[in-house]
């Protein structure tokens, strides 16, 4: 794994950025959870508005997931601590991950199996709001990629 980035990332950002990446490459979608809040997340198209669900989805998140890890292997490409402000915003982006697009009525999928996952700082927290297939080669869009930050082993 990659250092945990310096400067101004907040550690709040970091920990919940770590709950991600945990769940996916140890394979335990079902703490996705805790990263879900009351209007839940939308799975749009890169750059797509979006209706949220106006309810919390992490069953369906959660299931989607499952599916996708067990035939998956993730690689973590970076992250963006600062993506936007009013919300503040942050976007991790993975490669390798075979989601099930077509399950969100989204058709088609990226060639290498690379997605983005959005957070915004809420009132209550940082929340997961937004899962979108990408495509590698616009990373440019995003701005300057960090490295993920690296994910405590407890034994």
């Amino acid at each position: 794994m990659l250092a945990v980035p310096t400067g101004t990332t907040s550690p709040d950002l970091i920990a919940t950025v770590q709950i991600l990446i945990t769940a996916i490459e140890t394979n335990q979608p079902e703490m996705l959870r805790s990263l879900i809040g009351d209007e839940g997340v939308a799975v749009v198209g890169f750059g797509q508005g979006a209706n949220f669900k106006g309810y919390n989805n992490a069953d369906e998140i959660v299931a989607a997931f499952t599916e996708a890890l067990d035939q998956s292997m993730p690689i973590c490409e970076g992250y963006v601590p600062d993506a936007g402000t009013s919300p503040d915003k942050a976007i991790l982006v993975y490669r390798g991950v075979k989601f099930d697009w077509s399950r969100f009525g989204l058709s088609g999928s990226s060639s290498d199996g690379s997605m983005t996952l959005q957070f915004f700082k809420l009132p209550e927290g940082w929340r997961l709001v937004y899962i979108t297939p990408f495509n590698v080669e616009w990373v440019p869009q995003l701005g300057t990629l960090q490295d993920c930050p690296a994910v405590h082993q407890t034994s």
